[in-house]
C-alpha cells in the first residue's frame, strides 16, 4: 500500500498511468462506474492499491485523494478521485466487504489527512 502527499495532480496521474493505472471509476449513487468499460462493479470487484492526498488541487481547488484501484476480475487497474463531500458515500461501499485486508484502515487514514489539512 502506498500513500503519499503529492502537489501536482498532472504529475501524480501521468504517473500513475505510467504505471498502468489507465482506467477511470466514480461512484454514482448505488454503484462503482468503470468509465472506459460502461460497466458497474461491486465493491469486491475493486481492491485499493495506493492513495495519495492533493492539498487544494488545481483541477477542484479543494483538498482531494486520489486512489489507485484494481479489479482482478477485470484484469485492469484505475484511478478514483474522492472528494471530501463524497467520502461517506465512498466509505459506505466498502463497508460492504472486508475481502481486502487493511482496505478500511486505508480509507480511515487517508480521510484523517483530509481533516488534518481541513480540506
Amino acid at each position: 500500500m502506498n500513500m503519499s502527499t503529492a502537489t501536482l495532480a498532472g504529475d501524480l496521474i501521468s504517473n500513475m498511468h505510467h504505471r498502468g493505472f489507465t482506467h477511470d471509476f466514480s461512484i454514482h449513487g448505488e454503484e462503482f462506474l468503470w468509465v472506459q468499460g460502461n460497466a458497474s462493479l461491486e465493491p469486491h470487484d475493486l481492491e485499493i492499491v495506493e492513495y495519495h492526498g492533493l492539498l487544494n488541487a488545481r483541477f477542484s481547488r479543494k483538498s482531494v485523494i486520489i486512489w489507485g484501484m484494481s479489479s482482478k476480475k477485470y484484469a485492469i487497474k484505475g484511478i478514483m478521485i474522492i472528494h471530501p463531500e463524497d467520502r461517506t458515500e465512498f466509505i459506505r461501499h466498502f463497508r460492504e466487504t472486508e475481502e481486502t485486508p487493511g482496505a478500511l484502515d486505508m480509507l480511515r487514514q487517508a480521510f484523517r489527512f483530509l481533516d488534518q489539512v481541513g480540506s
